[in-house]
């Protein structure tokens, strides 16, 4: 079998942010005093499949989750690179 896949995620809203404006997800934060992120109020949560260029090859809903169906576009991808 190929490589585990990687999963990518934050441990703060300031770290979530970007990611989710790079991938053009909308999101609502709460700021803090100082004008920092302490929250997200809303972003619709996604799963990106995203191949080794770092482009978005997919994407799932929590509606459409179905562990076969991506790991058949993960080995799709692992057979891409071979």
């Amino acid at each position: 079998m190929g490589q585990a896949p990687h999963f990518l995620t934050s441990r703060s809203v300031g770290q979530l942010q970007p990611i989710l404006d790079a991938l053009g997800r909308s999101t609502s934060v709460q700021l803090d005093n100082q004008g920092k992120p302490t929250r997200l109020y809303y972003h619709q949560p996604k799963l990106f499949l995203l191949d080794r260029q770092g482009r978005v090859r997919e994407i799932y809903s929590p509606a459409f989750l179905q562990p076969e169906l991506i790991y058949r576009d993960i080995q799709t991808l692992l057979l891409e690179n071979q």
